[in-house]
């Protein structure tokens, strides 16, 4: 039998235990890794969820790493991703979008390059993030190079771009993959 008075000592940090615990369920968050091969490149994705209760996903941090040759040093690829405050994600702050898959596609030309898609995280959508601005592409050279990066998100000078690199036919069947272990990050099925 415990002693009343050690009880009443550690009931307090047992107490705490239990809401730190809780807490921490709360914050608890998901890594997904991946690696796209394309060309003589390598790249190399690290995206951390956070796992909200009744909400989905929120992406915390993203980051893409190209591998341009065997060998070689890995270079972090810019992204679009900025980190704002949302209403029902207290004292944290999460990206306004991440990647949420790839491709590796070949021109009629016979020259490679990688597409990224990129998605609105959910909630408390901002301008730009609405209707059919939540989703976009931005198209980089296997080394990492950004060659669409100052396009706006549903940019009428990608069109003629990608003619112009010898893609506009392939565009149109794309196959992307999910750039983690699973093809999107969504706890909730809609």
């Amino acid at each position: 039998m415990i002693p009343t008075s050690t009880f009443k000592k550690t009931l307090p940090l047992l107490l705490s235990l239990l809401v730190s615990g809780y807490a921490y369920a709360e914050k608890a968050t998901t890594k997904l890794e991946g690696s796209l091969k394309c060309g003589a490149a390598r790249w190399q994705a690290t995206s951390t969820f956070l796992n909200l209760a009744d909400a989905e996903w929120q992406p915390l941090h993203q980051e893409i790493t190209v591998f341009p040759d065997a060998g070689s040093q890995g270079k972090s690829v810019r992204l679009d991703g900025r980190l704002v405050k949302k209403s029902f994600v207290k004292g944290q702050k999460v990206l306004d979008t991440s990647v949420t898959s790839w491709a590796c596609i070949e021109s009629t030309k016979g020259k490679k390059y990688v597409l990224l898609l990129y998605a609105c995280s959910w909630g408390d959508e901002r301008g730009g993030c609405t209707g059919a601005d939540k989703e976009w592409t931005r198209l980089f050279s296997t080394d990492g190079k950004a060659l669409t990066a100052n396009y706006g998100r549903a940019d009428r000078r990608d069109t003629a771009f990608y003619k112009k690199l010898g893609l506009s036919k392939v565009m149109e069947g794309v196959q992307m993959q999910g750039i983690g272990d699973q093809a999107a990050p969504d706890k909730k099925s809609e």
